[in-house]
């Protein structure tokens, strides 16, 4: 399914598309094959008053006061490019202990914003850098 600046325009943002493929909504059972999945899924689970899913990277981004956005071709690479890289973070987070899978806490859940928020800006720099933008 490839990522489009229209399915980011139709959700408002909302839903990243890469966590709700990963990550089934109101799903009550525990999926034991991804750390980063369940890490989410266990948050979710006990704490549903405040459940966290992600929303999908905006199109459209400013550099130095200029407005940019990405065509359907960029924005898909730099969704999946994003997501992907947020996802090795987050993984490396839990393997050196700085994020608890079965026990996550709303810190846990500021650390993995915080993550995809720098794997977005590094993966945007990037391909502004290359020029894989629209003005």
């Amino acid at each position: 399914h490839e990522i489009t600046k229209e399915e980011a325009e139709k959700t408002g943002g909302a839903g990243d598309f890469l966590w709700r493929l990963m990550i089934p909504i109101n799903r009550r059972t525990i999926n034991e094959s991804h750390p980063g999945k369940r890490l989410i899924e266990n948050y979710n689970l006990t704490h549903p008053e405040k459940q966290w899913w992600g929303s999908l990277p905006n199109y459209r981004f400013t550099i130095d006061k200029k407005k940019y956005y990405f065509g359907n071709e960029d924005y898909h690479d730099f969704a999946m490019e994003s997501g992907q890289l947020a996802e090795r973070k987050i993984i490396e987070g839990i393997r050196r202990g700085f994020l608890s899978v079965e026990n996550p806490t709303e810190k846990d859940i500021e650390l993995i914003r915080k993550i995809f928020t720098r794997a977005r800006k590094e993966v945007r720099d990037e391909m502004y850098r290359k020029r894989r933008y629209s003005e």
